[in-house]
């Protein structure tokens, strides 16, 4: 019985030690996640939406958002040799985290669930405009080298992967 007893405090003193060092890993994701999605909020209210830094978004996102911008410069090249160059070319015209145009006023991450090498954070936007609005988005991203931004969810119908394919296809038919 006492061997029994040892047997069963030493098993629970290594389970409980092997859980503990996962802690400061999750901590350590949550961290460089958070910076991420902080990173994406900031692109979004800049000027310069279309040059993110290169280790904030997976190789297909980046993919896609390289493909809208050079969409983007060549219609406004070809606007400016227009007979109309004062028309507006394609653009991307709402934000990447919210898919809207008004840029939300604040946002907070309300949680961040990680499984491996992917995590989710769920996000909350606040519009100080009139009507006030509270959006809620999911982020997902993907640990390839580092946290990388995977995708925005808007809701259950949109996100931003399909926002951008649609905007190139659209463009290429267009054409």
């Amino acid at each position: 019985m006492k061997n029994l007893f040892l047997l069963l405090s030493v098993f629970l003193l290594f389970t409980g030690c092997i859980k503990n060092q996962n802690r400061p890993k999750d901590q350590e994701a949550k961290a460089e996640i958070t910076k991420k999605v902080n990173a994406l909020y900031t692109l979004d209210r800049s000027n310069d939406r279309y040059t993110p830094p290169k280790d904030l978004f997976s190789t297909e996102l980046e993919k896609l958002l390289n493909e809208c911008t050079k969409i983007t410069i060549a219609d406004t090249e070809k606007i400016k040799k227009s007979d109309h160059p004062t028309d507006m070319p394609r653009m991307l015209v709402s934000y990447l985290m919210t898919n809207l145009q008004d840029t939300a006023t604040e946002f907070k991450i309300k949680k961040i669930n990680v499984n491996g090498s992917t995590a989710e954070v769920f996000t909350e936007f606040y519009y100080e405009n009139d009507p006030k609005l509270t959006q809620h988005v999911k982020i997902t991203l993907i640990n390839k080298d580092g946290w990388k931004i995977e995708n925005v969810i808007y809701n259950k119908d949109s996100n931003l992967k399909s926002t951008l394919e649609s905007f190139i296809k659209y463009s290429k038919e267009s054409n």
